[in-house]
């Protein structure tokens, strides 16, 4: 029983003790009962890649009220400040919703290397205790390619049953070539050749960007035999052309230059 108690006494004491030491927590900044809601555009995209000769790129921020002209300060966090430059503010026309900012690129930017970049609308133009999909910040990964044209020529598909002039693209980073927007647009076609002609696709396996209307987005996937015969100035990619149902078997594309840069 005196254990007992002795252990009630304690316990007493410490509460009091954890009660004496409470810390105030600081209040949370109020919402701003004007506010006109700003955030960024579900249009935009989180992974930026910019080509070669570009010095800038797009960010599109939107606002729910759009009545009155405003001016909205913004500001940037990034891994690499001296590369990255946003304006100070983003001004909207009475009437307008939706505003496209520019980001300057430095110049001195890596090629092939991912960079972080943050910007973030001022708190008090947003409505930081409503729960909604859109937001007043967004994260960017910010990367210059060093793609640039290599060759044109005719691309031949024997699945797709056809045939266009192109350019080929070759990365002096990566060792890499690349057919941009390949077969549909938004789905790039990437090799590497060599010394002895092997064609190595990368990754081995990519989706086509094409919807089978029963079976779904097609995939290309790499089979022994791609090669690059030099007398010919021509690219031949053996590929098995496969969906999650199963294959529609092997099928060649080629690629013949007409022209080098």
């Amino acid at each position: 029983m005196k254990a007992l108690k002795y252990f009630i006494i304690l316990a007493v004491v410490a509460l009091s003790a954890a009660c004496e030491d409470d810390v105030e927590r600081e209040l949370s900044p109020e919402q701003n009962p004007n506010s006109t809601n700003v955030y960024f555009s579900k249009d935009n995209v989180s992974a930026v890649v910019l080509p070669l000769e570009s010095t800038s790129f797009d960010v599109i921020i939107s606002r729910e009220v759009s009545a009155s002209e405003q001016t909205v300060l913004l500001s940037a966090e990034n891994v690499r400040s001296d590369l990255f430059s946003i304006p100070e503010s983003v001004t909207f026309a009475a009437g307008e919703s939706q505003k496209s900012i520019s980001v300057e690129v430095n110049e001195d930017i890596v090629l092939m290397e991912s960079y972080h970049l943050a910007i973030v609308i001022d708190q008090e133009q947003t409505k930081p205790y409503v729960q909604q999909d859109v937001y007043p910040r967004i994260e960017l990964t910010v990367t210059k390619e060093d793609f640039a044209p290599y060759a044109e020529g005719v691309f031949t598909t024997e699945f797709f049953e056809d045939s266009w002039e192109t350019i080929l693209q070759y990365s002096p980073a990566t060792d890499q070539y690349r057919f941009k927007d390949c077969w549909e647009t938004g789905y790039n076609y990437i090799f590497k050749v060599a010394e002895d002609g092997t064609i190595t696709q990368v990754p081995e396996t990519t989706e086509t960007g094409y919807v089978h209307s029963t079976y779904g987005m097609v995939s290309a996937t790499a089979q022994a035999g791609s090669s690059f015969n030099s007398a010919t100035n021509t690219y031949t990619f053996v590929i098995k052309w496969t969906v999650s149902a199963g294959s529609f078997g092997v099928y060649n594309d080629t690629f013949e230059i007409t022209n080098k840069f």
